[in-house]
């Protein structure tokens, strides 16, 4: 009976130290899966084809003159980045909260535009 007890308890401990053994061969292996997974998006976040790539918004105030549209404005200054002159009009009457089509002249218009250089 003695013998048995301890036969089991033997038993038991191999078990119980197959499990660490496994345990720590998975946390190894998501250890290292972690690092390749995010080392590689680290890598590819500083490449140079990336960073040119990179813009910043920004915004400029613009007096207008005489004879100036929202449409006219957004003709001369439709900034890059911006997919059609209806999309850069709409951001403009958004951002000066303008609520006509009037504008007059000397008045000052935000006007946003993209740059590849952080100011």
């Amino acid at each position: 009976m003695r013998e048995q007890m301890r036969m089991q308890k033997k038993l038991n401990r191999k078990k119980e130290v197959r499990r660490q053994i496994i345990a720590l061969i998975v946390t190894f292996l998501f250890i290292v899966f972690l690092a390749l997974t995010f080392g590689g998006m680290l890598s590819k976040a500083n490449t140079p084809s990336e960073q040119s790539k990179l813009s910043y918004k920004y915004f400029r105030s613009v007096m207008t003159d005489y004879g100036d549209s929202l449409d006219s404005i957004s003709s001369d200054y439709k900034a890059a980045g911006y997919h059609s002159k209806d999309i850069y009009l709409n951001e403009i009457i958004k951002i000066n909260a303008i609520t006509t089509d009037v504008i007059h002249s000397g008045e000052y218009l935000i006007l946003p535009y993209y740059s590849n250089d952080f100011k």
